[in-house]
């Protein structure tokens, strides 16, 4: 059997970025290359034409956006009781926690969460809390690193999120092991660790999330939460 190589194909037009701006390479029709400096202006409105458009999406999916790296989903989680292993002394526990409503958002650079009060879907104005969880940075609009992202250990998140990513994304967050770390100003009782109001809800067996539990100590939107992870300047 004989096999026929594929011809190997050019491109038209190659943009070098370098650090003092951006040349165009362009292949002329007798072979040869010409190349010169373009105004980035003139190539971010060339781009800005480029028609986008994202497939029907999922009903807990809140917005999606584009980062430098990849794509980043919000979605929004239910309350609902969960499964937790937590670390205390130096020995996993393995709690049955009811959680708040939840919104998880993951770009390439990592995830961040916030916590909503009330079953319904949140909207941009929805005030946005602390997550009463370790491991996962408090909500601040002041400080631009306090912005609910999680601090993921060992954890691996997917390369490329999707919009139907929810339950992988959510699951390497919530399977992994809870300790110590950023469990402070979590809970209204337990301002020092939020671990004990978890072993305190699981030992009673309560079927709801306490929302007067949630710290009030920001006026932070949901939108306001979102808008860092969702600017393509971002740094993350």
């Amino acid at each position: 059997m004989t096999t026929t190589a594929s011809p190997t194909v050019e491109p038209r037009v190659v943009l070098a970025f370098y650090e003092a701006g951006i040349v165009l390479q362009k292949k002329m029709p007798d072979g040869a290359t010409t190349a010169y400096p373009v105004d980035p202006a003139h190539v971010q409105e060339a781009f800005a034409e480029v028609a986008v458009s994202s497939p029907i999406l999922p009903a807990n999916v809140l917005c999606w956006g584009r980062v430098r790296g990849g794509p980043v989903f919000a979605w929004w989680r239910p309350p609902a009781r969960e499964r937790l292993l937590v670390e205390v002394d130096e020995h996993v526990h393995t709690w049955n926690v009811p959680l708040p409503g939840i919104v998880l958002v993951c770009s390439p650079h990592g995830l961040g969460l916030a916590a909503v009060k009330g079953g319904a879907r949140p909207i941009a104005s929805t005030p946005a809390y602390s997550t009463p969880l370790p491991n996962t940075d408090l909500l601040s609009p002041d400080r631009f690193a306090m912005s609910g992202k999680v601090c993921m250990g060992s954890a691996r998140l997917a390369e490329a999120p999707g919009p139907d990513s929810f339950d992988e994304v959510w699951g390497a967050y919530v399977r992994s092991t809870f300790n110590a770390h950023m469990s402070h100003q979590k809970s209204m009782s337990y301002p020092d660790d939020v671990r004990g109001l978890l072993m305190s809800l699981h030992e009673q067996g309560s079927d709801a999330f306490p929302e007067d539990e949630l710290v009030p100590d920001e006026a932070l939107s949901l939108e306001e939460f979102l808008r860092p992870w969702m600017d393509p300047r971002s740094p993350w």
